[in-house]
């Protein structure tokens, strides 16, 4: 701020008072280049940062863009994956029926061979003795074959028989 003199004449009070005025004037100006200069810098700040912040949300759109795609995509794979393995459970629980369906086949057929070895094991057992017997009386009646004139002729006949008989 200026200080006017009142001690000075009219004419000096004027030319201080036009300088002080001037000066004033020129403060003012300074200020408000500062000002100016100060708001425009500001302004380019928050330009350059709305700027980045546009570059910035479009990247993100972007991105975002991108990454949903990919969820989708991997929501595609997803479900084609699950919809295999559903498959692949239900011809996995398929092929386990059939297999629980053979083994209870092989089961039966496993105890119907026991118990069919079971009664043929059974009649051998009854029939053990009477072989032996069959065989004893063979060897007897064939003894008693070998030693008569008649029955080695009909031995004799017989082998010839068959003879003629493959030969036909």
């Amino acid at each position: 701020e200026a200080v006017v003199s009142t001690q000075s004449t009219g004419e000096e009070d004027i030319v201080n008072t036009e300088t002080a005025l001037r000066n004033n004037l020129t403060m003012l100006r300074k200020t408000l280049q500062d000002e100016i200069q100060s708001k425009t810098s500001l302004s380019n700040k928050m330009v350059c940062e709305s700027e980045d912040f546009e570059k910035y949300q479009g990247d993100s759109s972007r991105k975002l863009a991108r990454t949903t795609k990919k969820k989708d995509d991997l929501e595609t794979i997803f479900n084609k994956y699950s919809t295999k393995k559903d498959e692949l459970t239900a011809k996995l629980n398929e092929i386990h029926a059939e297999r629980d369906k053979y083994q209870a086949q092989i089961a039966h057929t496993d105890k119907t061979f026991k118990e069919e070895k079971k009664k043929l094991d059974e009649q051998i057992a009854i029939l053990k003795p009477e072989e032996k017997q069959v065989r004893e009386e063979t060897k007897e009646t064939q003894k008693a074959i070998d030693g008569s004139p008649i029955g080695g002729a009909i031995w004799c006949n017989q082998e010839i028989q068959e003879t003629c008989d493959a030969t036909k």
